[in-house]
């Protein structure tokens, strides 16, 4: 974990598309078990593409389907996470 918030720290403030360092942030966060960040992170990734200026509609689309994903899988660990068993009354 220590190498990605180092290889983070040398990353751009500003990269060139806008949503990669969140993508990196989101990414260490989920390591770290912290679902509610990363799922944060998946909120302002979705609107930084919806924002971006220079892509068709069509391609922002089709990145946020990349994403849809990797938000459907945090949804299931979060449910997992917060699921549990009744006691039996």
């Amino acid at each position: 974990m220590d190498l990605a918030k180092a290889w983070l720290a040398d990353f751009p403030a500003a990269p060139a598309v806008p949503y990669r360092r969140l993508m990196i942030e989101g990414a260490i966060l989920e390591a770290e078990g912290d679902l509610v960040g990363a799922m944060q992170k998946i909120d302002d990734i979705d609107a930084a593409v919806k924002g971006s200026a220079g892509r068709t509609e069509a391609e922002k689309q089709r990145v946020l389907r990349d994403f849809a994903k990797w938000r459907a899988d945090l949804e299931q660990k979060l449910k997992s996470a917060y699921s549990f068993s009744a006691p039996n009354a």
